[in-house]
């Protein structure tokens, strides 16, 4: 799957790639660049959640993907399927203005 370009442009930026959001789930931690699709195959995405492609975690179980609409969900890590997904953001732009910027 390709992620969207403003994910790459974020990654690219050297913004931080963990901390707070403003809502649930309340923290993010995004994965090696090296590493996303590595992951995705260890953790049985494709398998699990077709069309959905995880970029981060929020160290508590919970994997954060983009969904086949491109929107950004939260699904578990245990018991992965479509139907559990919750939607964080219909976006990259939108879940991005979720992170709490300190300073």
């Amino acid at each position: 799957m390709k992620v969207p370009d403003d994910f790459v442009r974020y990654l690219q930026s050297g913004a931080s790639r963990s901390g707070e959001l403003a809502d649930f789930p309340l923290w993010f931690e995004i994965w090696p660049d090296e590493q996303l699709e590595q992951w995705n195959k260890e953790y049985e995405v494709e398998k699990y959640a077709p069309g959905f492609f995880g970029f981060a975690g929020d160290g508590g179980g919970e994997m954060y993907a983009f969904g086949p609409d491109g929107a950004i969900y939260a699904l578990p890590l245990i018991g992965m399927e479509p139907k559990v997904a919750k939607r964080l953001a219909a976006s990259w732009s939108e879940f991005e203005n979720k992170i709490v910027k300190h300073g």
